[in-house]
């Protein structure tokens, strides 16, 4: 049987794992409980990404039917994507996908399997997942078996996500939004910034014209 290293994840042996384990139960335990949480962790990502490319398809939407024409106009505007954004945060993966299906999108047949397989597993994994295998936590081989359940889960979910994320791409460059805005976005949120500044910066540049 092979194994991935918990740490770099490349395969081991059965005598390399247990040279780097031990026989100690709660350690491969606890690396059952980390890659859940990592697997949790895709999980959440691919939901954002869901809201990302419905806010983007969003606001195309609005300056494709109902082109703000004046400042108050403009205010409304961003005050019905700002509410939009919002709602769509608290939806869970479900409640993302009807919009997803019904807002213009073209979903090509294999990302729809691939968000159907998501969804099924994550919802797996968050209501039920240790209630199915709690008899695995007893056997070396069965929690080797966990592990490679949650490997799979999560390339799953990253595969998805970056399906996504090309849909996603084509909107927001439609919309005048650069690689060098997003990275701005993502080097502010890693020094814990302020974010205001960036996005009102962005509502500046979006094409209205």
């Amino acid at each position: 049987m092979r194994y991935r290293c918990p740490i770099c994840e490349s395969e081991l042996s059965e005598e390399r794992h247990r040279e780097i384990l031990g026989d100690n139960v709660e350690i491969e335990r606890r690396e059952i409980y980390a890659r859940v949480g990592y697997t949790l962790y895709c999980a959440q990502c691919l939901e954002h990404e869901m809201v990302n490319l419905l806010f983007a398809a969003k606001i195309s939407h609005i300056l494709q039917t109902n082109k703000p024409k004046s400042g108050a106009a403009l205010a409304e505007y961003w005050k019905q994507i700002d509410h939009f954004w919002d709602k769509s945060l608290r939806s869970t993966f479900s409640q993302l996908r009807r919009p997803l299906a019904n807002c213009g999108i073209t979903i090509p047949p294999e990302l729809d399997l691939l968000l159907n397989d998501s969804q099924e597993s994550r919802d797996r994994l968050v209501h039920k997942y240790f209630r199915e295998r709690a008899a695995y936590f007893y056997k070396p081989e069965y929690r080797q078996v966990m592990l490679n359940e949650l490997q799979e889960m999560k390339e799953l979910f990253e595969r998805t996500d970056r399906m996504l994320h090309t849909i996603k791409d084509k909107y927001t460059r439609a919309l005048g939004i650069t690689k060098e805005q997003l990275k701005k976005m993502q080097e502010a949120i890693k020094a814990n910034m302020d974010t205001e500044a960036i996005v009102t910066e962005w509502r500046a540049k979006v094409k209205l014209d």
